[in-house]
C-alpha cells in the first residue's frame, strides 16, 4: 500500500510538471504568435506610412509645378491629384485604425494644414502664385511626420521580431526617405 501512495506522488508530480511545461510552452507559443502579429501590423502600417508620403510627395510636386507656372492646370493632372488625395484620405484612414497605439498627433495636425491649404489653392484664380511656399512647406511637414511615425514604430518593435523585419523595415524607410529627399530637390528646383 505504501508502494502505491508513493507511486500516486510521484505520478502526481510528474503530472504537475508536465502541465506546467504544456503551460510554459503554450505562452510561449502565444507570444511568438502575438509578436508575429504585431510584426505584421507594423509592416502593413508602414507600407501604408511610405504610400502615403509618396503620394503625397508627387502631389506636391505636381502641385507645386502648377503653382510656381502660374498656369492652369490640365484635366490630367487635376484627375491625377484628385486621385493622389483620395489614397491618401485612405491611406491615413488606415494608420489612424490601427491597434499599434502610434502616436499620430503630428501627421495629423499636418495634414490638417495641408488639407486647408489645398482648399484654398482650389479657389485660386489662375496665374496666382501666392501659396507656393506654404504649399511645398506643408506638404513637406506632413511628409516628415508620415517618416517620423514610421521610425517610431521601428524603435517601438516588440523583442521578438525577427532582425530580418527589422531590416526589412528599416530598408522600406530608408527608400521612403531617399524617395522624399529626392522629391524635396526637385520640388525646390522647379
Amino acid at each position: 500500500m505504501r508502494l502505491t501512495t508513493i507511486t500516486q506522488i510521484v505520478v502526481g508530480i510528474a503530472s504537475l510538471a508536465s502541465i506546467g511545461f504544456a503551460t510554459d510552452r503554450a505562452l510561449e507559443q502565444w507570444a511568438q504568435l502575438r509578436s508575429a502579429q504585431q510584426a505584421a501590423e507594423v509592416s502593413e502600417t508602414m507600407r501604408t506610412l511610405a504610400d502615403l508620403a509618396a503620394n503625397l510627395a508627387l502631389e506636391r510636386g505636381l502641385t507645386n509645378g502648377f503653382l510656381n507656372s502660374g498656369g492652369a492646370i490640365d484635366a490630367a493632372a487635376k484627375s491625377r491629384i484628385a486621385q493622389l488625395r483620395a489614397e491618401n484620405a485612405e491611406h491615413l484612414r488606415k494608420v489612424s485604425a490601427n491597434q499599434l497605439h502610434l502616436d499620430l498627433v503630428s501627421l495629423q495636425t499636418s495634414n490638417r494644414h495641408v488639407d486647408l491649404i489645398r482648399t484654398r489653392i482650389d479657389a485660386l484664380p489662375k496665374g496666382d502664385m501666392s501659396l507656393s511656399s506654404q504649399w511645398f512647406g506643408a506638404a513637406t511637414d506632413t511628409i516628415n511626420a508620415a517618416l517620423g511615425v514610421m521610425r517610431r514604430a521601428i524603435q517601438t518593435l516588440p523583442p521578438g521580431v525577427s532582425l530580418d523585419l527589422r531590416r526589412n523595415l528599416g530598408a522600406q524607410l530608408s527608400l521612403a526617405e531617399l524617395a522624399e529627399f529626392k522629391g524635396r530637390e526637385r520640388g525646390i528646383l522647379v
